[in-house]
């Protein structure tokens, strides 16, 4: 690649078009034989990146570069002191690294755990559904925020939203603008569901962003298209869930009256120790939720899953001889049938009380 061209994509977050490539010396044939011989990437119409840096970047990688291929066929230089079109909403809190909801469980990932018989049939259906969040991918499209005055338009792979854009909602991260990571969680809890406004509200505040940043930011948009939902999701956000899941949980915990506000992230002991911390606990019930899922099974740190779950099933055997109740969900419950969780719940309650 032309010495000239190849500092102009590295400026450029890893792209360039076809008129950059011209202007380097590279004619059309010859960058069609690039392409072809896979050298290049096309990535959209015009606009390139080095097949190289493509195969070398993971999922947050490649829709970074996605990202700065859309913005660089709209005119974007990175030059420029001040950005009228950044990367926004799931784009943005891909990008920063919050959670999302996780994809649906495909029947390639359940059939990755037919042979564990060893685990509980729940406990075979976590995995499943972690083998699918591993599969994951970004975002399936590109989404840009626009301070220039016009419409919502949706093409090519690309969504763009006219908004208002201070300079402060703007960082720059690898190269990229994007929105901050509190005016992103406030768009998602403005513009997403309940729930998704809650997970990005939530993963804002475990990431450490400071919630009166986060106030601040949802006050500025207030007066925008449900904005005080955005506000009032932030009254219930807490920082203490670590999950996509755990955040369902609360959620579905708090649409019924008879069950009180869970503390998050307890530490339990027995006489022989720490048993571990648990994800929801119900001290007045001595009930304990764990919501299998994602993080705690994903971490590197935990290795394979399979025996990441066997430990929960140790820990969770533990906890029931140190006289907890332990109330076991998934995402999937929650989501699908929230009537029977919160039914299993109140008859730990009741189990307790008796």
């Amino acid at each position: 690649m032309k010495p000239r061209l190849l500092t102009l994509a590295q400026n450029q977050a890893l792209v360039f078009s076809a008129i950059q490539a011209e202007r380097a010396g590279v004619a059309t044939r010859e960058r069609r034989d690039l392409v072809s011989s896979r050298i290049w990437r096309e990535l959209r119409h015009g606009i390139y990146t080095l097949q190289g840096w493509w195969d070398q970047a993971d999922d947050r990688g490649r829709h970074r570069i996605e990202l700065a291929g859309a913005l660089l066929i709209r005119g974007w230089n990175p030059d420029s002191p001040t950005s009228t079109l950044v990367g926004g909403h799931r784009t943005a809190a891909f990008l920063h690294g919050l959670p999302f909801a996780p994809p649906a469980l495909t029947a390639a990932a359940a059939a990755e755990v037919d042979d564990l018989r060893d685990l509980t049939p729940e406990s075979r259906a976590v995995v499943a559904e972690i083998a699918a969040i591993r599969r994951g991918e970004g975002p399936r499209h590109v989404d840009l925020v626009s301070a220039d005055r016009g419409r919502r338009t949706s093409r090519n792979g690309v969504e763009v939203r006219p908004a208002t854009l201070p300079a402060e909602h703007v960082v720059v991260d690898r190269g990229v603008p994007l929105t901050t990571t509190a005016r992103t969680a406030v768009d998602l809890m403005r513009e997403d569901s309940e729930v998704d406004g809650l997970i990005a509200a939530d993963g804002a505040l475990h990431l450490g962003v400071p919630r009166d940043e986060l106030r601040t930011v949802a006050t500025f948009c207030s007066a925008w298209t449900n904005g005080q939902k955005a506000l009032d999701i932030l009254a219930f956000a807490d920082g203490l869930s670590e999950s996509a899941a755990e955040s369902l949980a609360r959620w579905v915990c708090a649409q019924e009256e008879q069950v009180p506000r869970p503390e998050l992230q307890v530490e339990l002991f027995d006489a022989f120790g720490l048993i571990g911390r648990v994800d929801l606990f119900f001290r007045a019930f001595r009930v304990v939720v764990e919501v299998d899922g994602y993080l705690k099974y994903t971490d590197p740190w935990c290795g394979d899953p399979r025996e990441a779950m066997r430990r929960q099933e140790a820990r969770e055997a533990r906890l029931r001889r140190a006289g907890y109740i332990v109330v076991r969900t998934t995402w999937r419950e929650l989501r699908d049938d929230p009537a029977g969780f919160l039914a299993r719940l109140l008859a730990a309650f009741a189990k307790a009380a008796a």
